[in-house]
């Protein structure tokens, strides 16, 4: 009798225990039926203005503001994010506007969406910024400063329209949005480009590589400045930089010539001059010893792919 009573025990245990796991179970049911009825609503709840056909949601957006933009309409990169005003916060897909936004845009860097409690969303941009342009592929290729392909322009000229042009640097692709340049050469034009600007030398509308032993730029389509290698570019700009004031005040502003800063890449030389030998002294044999030099050069073309 006693192990009869020992297994109705157990086996009234077991049908408690079933019964308590089943309620647990029925009761989550209930609990992620409750919360999926509260999310849902918003949405079952949307309707649409008849005046503006936008949507018009128990949760809608109240407002949609773009920041970082300097490019695009803002109307067009809201239009392409998908977002609506009134329409439900709930069925915002952050990642899917901002890919949206990503493969449309091509001076889009990154993108980031914020919806806040009072259902304001900020479409947040980040732009790359240009470095210069390329002959690639046929084209002008405008690239950013991490050598992505950003924009091509048909070659009307022998140099891109309002950009700088970076020449005889070796391009890995003509495509917009890939890796257009990189390596070395990419290096080198950031570092020209950065110190130009640290050193306030303006005007320059051409860096070029097509001798990485011999780097020249030309300033204003009317100096020539040749740097050498690659050796202290840092202080051969700032060199150039104060040299051609007074290469202007001593030859009038629109003299043309060569400004050989070269010697500063060479490391032999304790006393290294800089040298401004006019257009017209070129072809001779008479340099003259200044603070620069330049070599106008009014024949360049887009390099042969």
């Amino acid at each position: 009798m006693k192990r009869k009573t020992t297994t109705q025990r157990t086996s009234s245990q077991r049908r408690s225990s079933n019964r308590l796991r089943l309620f647990v179970v029925l009761a989550v049911l209930d609990v992620l039926l409750i919360v999926g009825s509260l999310l849902m609503l918003p949405m079952a709840l949307q309707s649409v203005d008849e005046t503006t056909g936008k949507p018009n949601a128990l949760f809608g957006v109240k407002s949609i503001t773009v920041v970082g933009n300097t490019r695009y309409d803002e109307a067009t990169v809201i239009g392409i994010s998908g977002i609506m005003e009134g329409q439900s916060v709930f069925s915002i897909s952050e990642r899917t506007a901002e890919q949206y936004i990503l493969d449309t845009f091509t001076y889009v860097k990154d993108v980031s969406i914020d919806v806040t409690l009072s259902r304001e969303v900020t479409i947040t941009l980040t732009e790359y910024q240009e470095l210069g342009a390329v002959y690639a592929g046929g084209s002008w290729m405008v690239v950013s400063r991490e050598g992505i392909g950003l924009m091509k322009m048909p070659v009307e000229s022998e140099r891109p329209l309002r950009r700088l042009y970076l020449k005889g640097v070796e391009t890995l692709s003509a495509e917009v949005g890939t890796q257009v340049i990189g390596g070395k050469d990419l290096e080198v034009v950031r570092m020209l480009v950065d110190s130009m600007s640290a050193n306030g030398l303006s005007g320059v509308g051409v860096i070029d590589l097509s001798d990485r032993s011999n780097i020249r730029l030309n300033w204003k389509n009317q100096i020539d400045i040749a740097l050498g290698n690659d050796s202290n570019l840092n202080y051969e700009i700032a060199a150039a930089a104060s040299a051609i004031p007074r290469v202007l005040s001593r030859h009038g502003d629109t003299v043309t010539g060569l400004l050989n800063l070269s010697q500063y890449s060479d490391e032999k030389i304790d006393s290294p001059v800089v040298i401004f030998t006019p257009s017209e002294l070129l072809n001779t044999d008479e340099p003259t010893p200044e603070d620069g030099k330049a070599d106008a050069d009014n024949s360049e073309h887009p390099p042969e792919e």
